[in-house]
């Protein structure tokens, strides 16, 4: 599974006002700079996949109403 993969699995089941890349990390058991690294080499950043999820969350929050 992607770096991306994972990070986005996490992310789905955080409460994303407290969420933070080094919490990420360590739940993935990676050092922030690692997981850094791997999203970097796929093309993507933390800060991309986070507003990538308020987005969808916020989507449906719009959508349910």
């Amino acid at each position: 599974m992607m770096a991306t993969d994972k990070v986005k699995r996490v992310l789905a089941a955080c409460d994303l006002r407290r969420t933070h890349s080094v919490a990420v990390a360590e739940y993935l058991n990676v050092s922030s700079s690692t997981l850094r690294r791997w999203l970097q080499a796929e093309g993507t950043s933390f800060k991309k996949l986070l507003d990538e999820e308020r987005i969808y969350r916020a989507y449906l929050r719009i959508s349910l109403n």
